[in-house]
Order: C-alpha cells, then sequence, then structure tokens
C-alpha cells in the first residue's frame, strides 16, 4: 500500500511540475530551423509549446491512471455453506470444529450439528479455487482437508463431487466426510 502513495505521490509532483512549465510557458525555438517548436495534437492542431511542460502532464496523469488500474481489486462477498458428518459411529458436537479456508481470511459460523457457513471476499473475476487451496475441518477429536481445485475440476466434469452447488459467489457442499481419530 505504501508504494501506492509513493506512486500517486510522483504522479502528483509530475502533474503540478507540468502546470507550473505551462503556466510560465517558455517557447523554445529548434536549432535546425530556427522556429519555435512545434507539435502536432490530435483534435486540437499545431501547438507551439513548451515540450517538456506536456511530457510531465502525459507521465504524471499516465503514471497516476497505470497505479490505480494495478492498485484497484475490487472484492465481492462469498457464502460457502456446507456440513460436516462424522465417518466414526461416534457423535461429534461440532461446535468445537473449525472449518478454515487457507490461506485463512474469513468468517466461520459452524452448528453443533455440523452445519457451517463461511463468508470471505474475494476478488472480482476470481473463482473461490484460484483464492484458496482447500478447506480444512479441525476438531479434536476428527478432521480432513480437501483440496479445492479437485473438487471443482469433479463438480465441473459431472463426476462424483461434494459440491452440491456452485453458482456466482455461492457455493454449497455436500456433507463432507471427516474421519474420527
Amino acid at each position: 500500500m505504501v508504494t501506492v502513495y509513493f506512486m500517486y505521490s510522483i504522479s502528483i509532483l509530475l502533474i503540478i511540475f507540468g502546470f507550473i512549465a505551462l503556466l510560465t510557458q517558455k517557447v523554445y525555438i529548434d536549432p535546425n530551423t530556427n522556429q519555435p517548436t512545434e507539435i502536432e495534437i490530435p483534435f486540437f492542431g499545431k501547438l507551439k509549446t513548451n515540450l517538456p511542460s506536456i511530457v510531465f502532464l502525459f507521465l504524471g496523469f499516465m503514471l497516476a491512471y497505470i497505479t490505480f488500474v494495478k492498485s484497484y481489486h475490487p472484492e465481492v462477498k462469498w457464502e460457502i455453506n456446507g456440513s460436516v458428518r462424522n465417518l466414526g459411529n461416534k457423535v461429534i458436537d461440532w461446535s468445537d470444529a473449525d472449518v478454515i479456508l487457507t490461506p485463512m481470511d474469513v468468517q466461520l459460523k459452524i452448528s453443533d450439528r455440523g452445519n457451517f457457513t463461511i463468508i470471505t471476499m474475494i476478488e472480482e473475476g476470481k473463482a473461490l479455487q484460484d483464492a484458496y487451496k482447500e478447506i480444512v475441518v479441525s476438531h479434536p477429536n476428527a478432521g480432513k482437508s480437501f483440496n479445492l481445485k479437485t473438487l471443482f475440476e469433479n463438480y465441473d466434469k459431472g463426476e462424483e463431487s461434494l459440491i452440491d452447488i456452485s453458482e456466482k459467489q455461492y457455493v454449497k457442499f455436500k456433507s463432507l466426510p471427516v474421519e474420527q481419530y
């Protein structure tokens, strides 16, 4: 983030210096023709101008634009729902469990029956499997991790998958089978 502010600062300085140079404009003489330097700009025509001031303005605006494009990544809210089931015979109170997307940056709610909801922000245009590597279920008595790319590849191919529904910014998992320790 510091780099973005630094680049905007340089852009502002370039624009300010360009405007100052335009306000105190001097006409430069071409040494070959002994005529004032002229620049032809589409829609404006020929200008006898101070080329360095236009270069300062142009560079300032271009640097600000490039910095904005590179630094602005709108995020959209995703909701991921599902449940967890124990493959063993023992009944587990899942309220002590964690369901984690890695790398972790989510809000999680899980019930004692194992139903969970995850709310996360993902860069617009990215899919869940591009932003996160895996979904991990962690409990003192049980646990397992699931690779998201593999789950979505199987779902997209129409093969057996733990994904029940996958829509824009919403995923619902079938019951995730977790092994008891």
